[in-house]
């Protein structure tokens, strides 16, 4: 059985400052304690263990942004990584909220992704005269995917613009909406199409409509 884990505090250990303006400083020697552990497994004496005494004062400028509860009946939560962080629980939903989003987005990328390349496959192998259909899809599900892949970039930079973030994503999103509404689902488009099987060239090879 592993002994119990000694731990101790120096009074004259610096205070770590404010998260919200200041930069925290850093625990001096005194604070940071290695602690001898015996493993079943290896009799190692090297330290594996580190106790870190920390006293902070934490200022939540928006406490309604992130809390619910009163404030007089507020009880700080904080939840310990395995690397020493220290994660408070809007954090963490936050987070799960976040690979939520991230998740159905990629979802929705790979199926402009496989309908963008559904319509190239359409035009560099169909034999049709007319081929200005699968132009017009073609180009509204890239624009779809580039609207996609615009809101997934910040999942993995939080340094892009956000300005220039939304003026992708609303201008490819109202060009593609506007190109599959006006040149693919309109009414006079899809009778138009039941026609493309008397104007596909005479072959055997490639895609052709019956």
């Amino acid at each position: 059985m592993a002994p119990p884990l000694p731990t101790r505090s120096s009074s004259s250990a610096p205070p770590l400052s404010s998260l919200s303006s200041q930069s925290a400083s850093i625990p001096s020697t005194q604070d940071v304690i290695p602690v001898n552990t015996v493993s079943s497994a290896c009799c190692s004496s090297t330290p594996n263990i580190v106790v870190l005494d920390l006293h902070t004062t934490i200022v939540i400028p928006n406490y309604s942004l992130f809390y619910s509860t009163p404030i007089a009946s507020f009880l700080p939560d904080y939840r310990a990584l395995a690397d020493g962080s220290l994660v408070a629980p809007p954090l963490i939903s936050d987070i799960e909220s976040a690979n939520v989003h991230l998740a159905l987005m990629s979802a929705l990328a790979m199926f402009f992704i496989i309908t963008t390349l559904t319509s190239i496959r359409y035009i560099r192998r169909g034999k049709f005269k007319k081929k200005i259909l699968f132009y017009i899809l073609f180009a509204s599900q890239l624009l779809g995917l580039v609207s996609i892949v615009a809101l997934i970039i910040p999942f993995f930079n939080s340094f892009v613009s956000c300005t220039a973030i939304g003026f992708v994503v609303i201008l490819g999103t109202l060009l593609s909406y506007s190109l599959l509404v006006s040149g693919v689902s309109h009414p006079d488009v899809c009778i138009g199409t039941e026609n493309l099987a008397d104007d596909r060239y005479s072959g055997d090879e490639g895609l052709q409509v019956s």
